[in-house]
């Protein structure tokens, strides 16, 4: 009963999704992966092959999960086999659809390979048995009288059906185990060409850990080589004769014995495994954590240093100039850190909401490029990039997807040196759009290539940290392709060797052309009114004075309170809101505002630390029409004020 080796059906269009299924088992208990790209291929496969367990993609060229789950219905032998449909991130309605079609669960893309052995295992092991167990099992004996003995025994009584082969040396029984390998082996200790021990000693090298359950078969009086045998490694010994009545259950004991030490095995070194990954987890978050206070460090050094140079240098305004360009550089600098810490978190968690769109895939590549071709003249490294003439249609989130190419293009120009080469590539490849970006850099060593999308995975780790970085980039891209519906893989021949980062999104049909739209901007209206409603005073009046250059009147308050009785008093037709204000927060604060007749026309903007899709929710709920997470660009506060501005 060959119960430890498990078949499992692979049924997606997609070559990266599947090589992540054979990885996920690589390592683990002893599992067949068969594969195919189509519904028919995977009904055919499951036809033929009697898999324990089908994973299955919800969407595939030729049918969806539930066609495929109807016809596996119509087509299976019961027990029912278990299917797991995959989906993407938030994808919830097309996993009930599955579950009520037939399916046993479902997996998110992008599932680590821990996630993807519980759930098949606990596919398989709630599936009821068959109601009928066969054992295969191989006599080894040269007495054909004892040889028909143990046919007749193991055939009678019992729901179990075991079949028999027969061998008369033990070069024969050797040879009929290696081409099929049986459950059980009843194995004679004499025999013509050798003894049991030495048969078993074979059979042990012939299968290593992958052990069947031997029992010897000794005469009357030969204890000795009974205890001889079971030392060398049999399950277990029988003497011939009268006892021999129970053969059925005594085989069916060591069959189960065997698996069950099989099991027992697979099962610690899944937890050696799984502990191993933790450890590697941990170390990972503590390098990441000592590399976030290094970050974090760099860019808080040159302010520190601008601030004292204002101080000594206030009425040289070269040097000034100088240390305003160095403060908003890094500024800029710990913004975006913030801004992958927090993006990470909500990728993670599948709380990203994508604004999708139909747009073409060629020409945000293009823009993207252009956009950062200055970095890349600075640095010394070439750029270019290749792309059809026609445009590539897919359905995405435009600042999302940019944010991946930019991620890509930062990287290879971080690890690429002067005198190098990116090169940019969009194409479409039957249903799938594409896009690759190689670089001649530093390349990626083999043991880093598998994790480089993983949480706090870096691919800098000298101590200068010269290339800089979080390491969280790769691991948004990823969750961010998901959510697409695409697929993304890092290829690298070694260290020194470059790099080669491709994406694989769902490719659309050429839409419907569109009448453009034009919008028009408006700029503030003489004597329109801001109040700014924060506590830090700091950020309160460099706030104020970039309004106020920007045309606006301006009031500041430095809590609820104070912010209310300003409003009533002064009659704004903007208030710009901290959050956590002391006392009062900005949630009351608008709450109050908006029960106010006389403020019912004032826009109010959030302007805050907490960037999540609830936090800005509660923000809306509260009377809020816009969220800006700190600290806001001041390029987008004007524009939640100027878009909606109107003459008084």
């Amino acid at each position: 009963m060959d119960e430890h080796r498990y078949k499992i059906v692979v049924v997606d269009d997609s070559p990266e999704d599947r090589e992540a299924f054979r990885r996920a088992f690589a390592h683990g208990p002893s599992v067949d992966i068969l594969e195919a790209a189509t519904g028919e291929q995977g009904l055919l496969l499951c036809a033929t092959t009697s898999p324990d367990c089908v994973i299955l993609d919800h969407r595939l060229p030729d049918m969806e999960a539930v066609g495929f789950l109807a016809s596996l219905a119509r087509g299976s032998s019961q027990p029912p086999i278990p299917v797991l449909v995959l989906t993407g991130q938030g994808n919830e309605s097309v996993a009930v659809r599955a579950l009520k079609a037939g399916a046993h669960d479902y997996l998110v893309k992008g599932a680590t390979a821990e996630e993807i052995r519980r759930a098949v295992r606990a596919a398989i092991e709630r599936q009821p048995l068959a109601t009928e167990q066969s054992y295969r099992v191989v006599v080894i004996e040269d007495s054909p009288e004892d040889r028909e003995s143990f046919r007749r025994r193991l055939s009678q009584g019992g729901p179990e059906r075991f079949e028999v082969y027969e061998a008369e040396t033990g070069e024969e029984g050797i040879a009929l185990c290696r081409s099929f390998k049986p459950d059980c082996v009843l194995l004679d200790y004499g025999l013509p060409d050798m003894n049991g021990i030495e048969v078993l000693a074979k059979l042990n090298e012939e299968f290593g850990g992958d052990k069947i359950a031997v029992l010897i078969l000794t005469g009357q009086g030969s204890e000795a080589l009974a205890v001889r045998s079971l030392k060398a490694g049999a399950e277990d010994y029988l003497v011939k004769g009268p006892a021999v009545d129970g053969l059925r259950q005594t085989v069916r004991s060591a069959v189960e014995k065997v698996a069950l030490r099989r099991r027992l095995e697979a099962e610690r070194r899944e937890v050696l495994r799984s502990r191993n990954e933790l450890a590697q987890a941990d170390r990972r978050k503590d390098e990441f954590l000592a590399m976030l206070a290094h970050e974090l460090r760099n860019p808080l050094a040159p302010i520190k240093n601008a601030l004292h140079v204002l101080k000594l240098r206030g009425g040289d305004w070269k040097a000034v100039e100088q240390a305003r360009e160095i403060m908003d550089r890094q500024v800029g600098h710990l913004a975006r850190l913030v801004d992958d810490l927090l993006d990470v978190s909500r990728t993670m968690q599948g709380k990203v909401k994508l604004k999708m769109e139909r747009l073409d895939l060629a020409r945000l590549v293009r823009q993207c490029v252009s956009d950062n071709r200055g970095a890349f003249d600075a640095a010394g490294v070439g750029l270019t990039v290749e792309s059809p003439t026609i445009p590539v249609w897919i359905t995405g989130d435009a600042t999302r997807l940019a944010q991946i190419v930019d991620n890509f293009l930062s990287n290879a120009l971080k690890f690429t040196n002067p005198g190098g080469a990116v090169e940019v590539v969009v194409g479409a490849e039957g249903d799938r759009a594409t896009l690759s970006v190689r670089d001649n850099g530093i390349g990626i060593d083999p043991e880093t290539l598998p994790t480089v999308f993983d949480l706090f995975a870096q691919a800098d780790k000298s101590l200068d940290r010269s290339r800089g970085g979080l390491g969280l980039g790769l691991t948004i891209v990823k969750s961010l392709v998901t959510l697409h519906g695409g697929s993304v893989t890092a290829r690298s021949e070694g260290l020194g060797r470059g790099a080669e980062m491709t994406v694989s999104l769902p490719l659309e049909q050429e839409p419907p052309a569109l009448a453009p739209v034009v919008r028009t901007r408006h700029i503030p209206s003489p004597g329109r009114r801001v109040l700014v409603i924060e506590d830090n005073r700091d950020a309160a009046e460099s706030l104020r004075m970039v309004l106020q250059m920007s045309g606006y009147e301006v009031r500041v308050a430095h809590n609820g309170k104070e912010g209310i009785r300003s409003a009533a008093d002064w009659r704004p037709h903007a208030v710009v809101c901290d959050i956590g204000l002391p006392e009062m927060d900005g949630f009351a604060v608008a709450r109050h505002l908006r029960a106010d007749p006389r403020a019912a026309a004032v826009r109010l903007i959030a302007v805050t630390g907490y960037g999540r899709e609830e936090d800005a929710a509660k923000a809306r709920e509260a009377g809020f029409d816009d969220h800006l997470v700190k600290p806001p660009e001041a390029e987008a506060l004007l524009e939640k004020l100027t878009w909606q501005d109107a003459p008084a």
